[in-house]
């Protein structure tokens, strides 16, 4: 718990970025910023060992605070340097914890403030189960965020709950469609059209869906046949520190300086 408590305050953690692709042009729309605890003796040590960790040892706000900062600047490096434009956004995962604090609201407020970036920019991805199982106080954080501007994603959607009601009723913007509902899509004939009643049903409530776990062409192609707009998987990329997304980025660098 001590090593963990260090590395929040003494950059003991890192972010790796992985793109957000728009299937029709390949354009990278954004990224998801990812977290990593770059241990002294351990290595890499990847979130989902520590978040548990974090969550017992009542760090988890401390955590995501320092995720939130650390991608909005990062954001806003990569906007500074011309690399992309203003409709390039970033994904940061938000716990349920954050959820339960109103000093979260502000945290976001003030991020937004001292970088300067838009909030459209940034989006904060919630899991189905806290937004599901949530209380009235999450949904009046989610009002107040929306209420910023920023965007808000449900992850890992269709992992189990079988009412969609509260699709409509939440003030979320878009889905990230969980990557078993892709799995086989080359393979079994019947998978396609499950997609396709996934995607009509996400659109029937007014929302956008990106799909998670994209690992084939065969699979882009038949997500992109199908009218799907966003995807992200290690077809694309897999998360790589900030350094390596310029690589990533040819064409809006291309766009942004002209």
């Amino acid at each position: 718990m001590d090593d963990l408590r260090a590395a929040i305050g003494h950059d003991g953690l890192t972010l790796h970025y992985q793109p957000v692709v728009e299937l029709g042009t390949g354009r990278i729309e954004g990224v998801e910023a990812l977290v990593r605890w770059n241990h002294p003796t351990r290595g890499f040590i990847m979130p989902d060992e520590f978040i548990p960790l974090a969550e017992e040892a009542g760090l988890i706000s401390e955590l995501g605070l320092w995720v939130l900062r650390t991608a909005v600047k990062q954001l806003r490096a990569w906007i500074d340097a011309a690399l992309v434009d203003s409709s390039f956004s970033v994904r940061i995962n938000i716990s349920a914890t954050d959820l339960q604090s109103l000093q979260f609201i502000e945290d976001v407020r003030n991020t937004l403030q001292e970088t300067g970036v838009k909030p459209e920019q940034v989006v904060l991805e919630l899991t189905e189960v806290a937004i599901v199982k949530g209380n009235e106080l999450d949904r009046y954080s989610l009002g107040g965020l929306r209420g910023l501007g920023v965007g808000i994603e449900i992850d890992d959607f269709g992992t189990g709950y079988s009412s969609i009601s509260y699709l409509r009723r939440l003030p979320v913007d878009r889905v990230k469609v969980d990557r078993s509902l892709i799995s086989g899509l080359e393979t079994d004939p019947n998978q396609p059209a499950l997609v396709a009643a996934v995607l009509q049903l996400v659109r029937a409530c007014g929302l956008e869906a990106v799909w998670e776990g994209v690992e084939t062409a065969e699979q882009a192609e038949i997500l992109r046949g199908l009218g799907c707009q966003s995807a992200q998987g290690y077809y694309f990329s897999r998360p790589v520190p900030p350094e390596q997304i310029p690589e990533l980025l040819p064409d809006q660098q291309e766009s942004a300086n002209q």
